[in-house]
């Protein structure tokens, strides 16, 4: 069964994904999503205690992100990549530390990806065709786990950071960041 779902998304040919903590991911080939199935090889997932995972809704087969609570003994951020739609994993984290991934954003005009990483680690962006991540966002204070998401209308990039309490903007791609102005209270 799956529980303590991690992660969800849905590719273009409107197959549903769920990661789930402890369970590996799930698939479910019809819209309403009422059957679902472990799918491909989990094997390839040495760890399925899974906490994040996105879709690039830009790919056929459907390309998968996920992003695991432990990290591996080489060193490296514990994020996988499925180019097959989840049929096979292989680890995707070049140029990543060894803390784990959080959250996703994709960039539709771009076509680049972002994680975030537990621990302060910051955000990492992933260009389109590129196989390497690299640091990005000059201005962002370091802090605990953090989110990431992109406005699909204007590309700007908004990371909210649970260690300051502030949320941040981005209008250059993720290369710089300002503090965003936050109402305090209840509403």
């Amino acid at each position: 069964p799956i529980c303590n779902v991690a992660g969800f998304g849905i590719d273009h040919s409107n197959i549903l994904y769920v990661a789930g903590n402890g369970s590996g991911v799930f698939r479910s080939t019809d819209p309403a999503g009422t059957n679902w199935s472990v799918f491909g090889n989990n094997a390839d997932l040495p760890d399925t205690v899974l906490q994040s995972l996105r879709v690039d809704p830009s790919t056929t087969p459907a390309t998968l992100y996920a992003g695991s609570q432990i990290g591996s003994a080489s060193g490296n951020a514990p994020l996988y990549r499925s180019a097959d739609g989840g049929n096979t994993w292989t680890w995707f984290n070049n140029g990543l530390p060894n803390f784990s991934p959080f959250s996703f954003a994709y960039e539709t005009s771009t076509g680049d990806m972002f994680v975030t990483l537990f621990g302060g680690a910051g955000l990492y962006r992933l260009p389109q065709g590129s196989t390497n991540w690299t640091a990005c966002g000059t201005g962002l204070a370091n802090g605990q786990a953090t989110v990431a998401i992109v406005n699909p209308t204007n590309g700007d990039v908004y990371f909210f950071n649970y260690g300051d309490g502030k949320a941040y903007r981005s209008t250059n791609n993720g290369a710089s960041f300002t503090a965003a102005t936050v109402e305090s209270g209840n509403k």
